[in-house]
This record gives C-alpha cells, sequence and structure tokens, in this order.
C-alpha cells in the first residue's frame, strides 16, 4: 500500500487498472490478468495498490531492477508501461 505521506510523482489509469509513480517505484490496483485456462482468462482483483515486485510474472523477473529507475507511467486499456531514466520501455499486459 501507498502510505499517507508517499511522494506521489504521477497516477495512470487504464480501463480496467491504475498505476501510481510513487518516487521512482511503481504501484498497481485493479484487474490484473489471470492465467488462461481452457481458453478463458481469469482476472484478479488487487482492491489496493501493490508493489512492482508483486505483479510481474516470475519469468520476467529481470524487470524488478526497473523498479527504483522508473520516470513515468501510462496505461492503456489493458496494458501497463513504464519508462526509466536511462531510456529503456517495459510494456504488461494485452496490447
Amino acid at each position: 500500500t501507498i502510505s499517507g505521506d508517499a511522494n506521489v510523482q504521477a497516477v495512470a489509469v487504464g480501463t480496467d487498472h491504475s498505476l501510481a509513480l510513487v518516487g521512482t517505484h511503481v504501484f498497481r490496483w485493479g484487474l490484473l490478468g489471470g492465467s488462461s485456462v481452457d481458453g478463458k482468462s481469469k482476472p484478479t482483483v488487487v482492491p489496493t495498490p501493490a508493489p512492482l515486485a508483486d505483479w510481474v510474472k516470475d519469468g520476467d523477473r529481470d524487470a524488478l531492477g526497473v523498479d527504483g529507475s522508473v520516470c513515468a507511467i501510462a496505461c492503456g486499456g489493458s496494458n501497463s508501461f513504464m519508462l526509466t531514466r536511462d531510456g529503456r520501455a517495459f510494456v504488461y499486459g494485452d496490447l
């Protein structure tokens, strides 16, 4: 969760989720895409802001190095975008 005295730099809103940039750390809440079972997606509801480490996929642990260097965020309908200070761009979700 984000504390009341947090240094929120930006908030981005998608169709079904939101991002917050707190200092250089990213938090997300809302619907998170779920695993596909029989071709049907089961999203998970995340009611309170969760840090990046809690929602990146296990196979995408390289992205954890991003946390602490993010300078900009954006949301699409069901996707999230992050830009780092060194110019790397990361996209999560359905495009």
